[in-house]
């Protein structure tokens, strides 16, 4: 029973499409070795993070405040749980949507 569970899990997967879509990140930024992430709690794994590749050239000044409190609409190229994997930067949130 648990691996057909896990074969029918894989396949969805696999024929779910995977373009990139945008999502809103809104936190507090927190600086590491090869990534940014941006979350309001980085102690709760369920939190929504924005991860942030350090091979992203973005300014960071533009987007958050002197106390690293950061909002930007971003695009996703990969979800790994609540976590976000961003490629760029699209723009301000639009409030709203």
């Amino acid at each position: 029973m648990r691996e057909a569970l896990l074969a029918a899990v894989c396949l969805t997967v696999l024929l779910t499409p995977a373009h990139a879509s945008e999502v809103d990140c809104n936190g507090y930024r927190y600086g590491m070795r090869v990534r940014d992430v941006v979350t309001l709690d980085i102690d709760n794994a369920k939190s929504p993070a924005c991860e942030i590749p350090n091979k992203v050239t973005w300014d960071i000044k533009k987007w958050c405040n002197d106390d690293d409190f950061c909002t930007f609409r971003a695009r996703v190229v990969r979800r790994n749980g609540n976590r976000y994997i961003i490629d760029r930067i699209v723009g301000p949130v639009k409030w709203g949507d």
